[in-house]
This record gives C-alpha cells, sequence and structure tokens, in this order.
C-alpha cells in the first residue's frame, strides 16, 4: 500500500465510508464532465483546420477553455473543502492551485504535481482574462497552444487525480 503513512492519520477519523464515496462521486463526475469538454474541443480542432478561424470561433474555443479550468478548479475545491477547508485570500483561486501541490503531512498526498501547476496558472490567468475582456480582444495566436495542448494536459491530469482517488480507496477503513 503506497499511502500507508497517511492511514495512521485516518484511522482514528470519523470520516465515514459514505462520505469518501461521495468526495470520490463528486470527483469522478467533474472528471466525466471535463472529459466531454475535451471531445467537444477535438471536434473543434478538425472542424477549424478545413478554413479560416473566424471571430466566433474564437469565442467558442475561448469559452470550452474556460469550462475546462473551471472543471479542473470544481475537482480541487471538492478535495480541499473536504481536507483542509478552502482558503480565504483575495488570491483564492491561485491559493487552490498551491495548495493541491503541498502535501498535508499525514493527512493527504499532493492532488497534482507542480509542473501541472505551473501550466494549469496560464489555463487560470486566460480564464480571469476571458470573463473579464471583450470577446473581440481574443486572438487565435494566443490560445492556440492552450487549445492544442489540451488532450496531453488533461492526460497527465486524470492521471494524478487517478493517483490521489486511489489514496481515498486506500483511507477507507
Amino acid at each position: 500500500m503506497k499511502y500507508t503513512k497517511y492511514r495512521e492519520y485516518w484511522k482514528d477519523r470519523q470520516i465515514k465510508d459514505k462520505e469518501l464515496t461521495s468526495l470520490k462521486n463528486e470527483v469522478y463526475i467533474e472528471m466525466e464532465n471535463i472529459e466531454d469538454v475535451i471531445l467537444e474541443i477535438n471536434e473543434f480542432l478538425v472542424m477549424i483546420k478545413s478554413g479560416r478561424i473566424k471571430r466566433y470561433h474564437l469565442r467558442a474555443a475561448a469559452s470550452m477553455l474556460q469550462d475546462f479550468y473551471s472543471g479542473i478548479e470544481n475537482i480541487l475545491i471538492i478535495i480541499i473543502r473536504e481536507f483542509e477547508g478552502l482558503p480565504k485570500s483575495d488570491e483564492c483561486r491561485r491559493s487552490l492551485l498551491l495548495l493541491s501541490a503541498r502535501e498535508i503531512d499525514s493527512v493527504r498526498p499532493p492532488i497534482l504535481n507542480e509542473e501541472l501547476i505551473k501550466i494549469l496558472d496560464e489555463y487560470m490567468r486566460f480564464r480571469y482574462l476571458f470573463l473579464h475582456s471583450y470577446d473581440f480582444e481574443l486572438k487565435w495566436d494566443k490560445i492556440k497552444h492552450l487549445v492544442e495542448g489540451i488532450d496531453d494536459l488533461w492526460e497527465k491530469i486524470s492521471s494524478e487525480l487517478d493517483d490521489f482517488l486511489e489514496f481515498l480507496d486506500d483511507i477507507e477503513v
């Protein structure tokens, strides 16, 4: 068992199997939602290869990127709320990313690795820009790498999340 160092902390806690099952189910639902977004993005990429990118294509791509990052953030909120409580700072969104890369001694392993956090930080900054600016300010050359890199990024993130879900399975007593 690779998570034995956390079992000591959890064996005396009153967390119920029902609560862990609920937590895992919430994460699985968000992961499925993100996979739906990834499918849409892949369809979008196939579609735009056939011609010039129009403004409404940019809006669609930006909206899907926003959905993708929001799904990741929802997962982090679900987990962090349960284990250590949500940050209360003005930079709560950034704090979620930073907290997810940290091991909470004896309580939980990191949710995501630091390499992924650096990449996700760019998606977070894009989402902020998307939500707080006009769509006509979007430029394909600025978001293309985010759209095209999403499959590889999701593969890495989902692998890390699977590891974390394995940890949850391991602490069920």
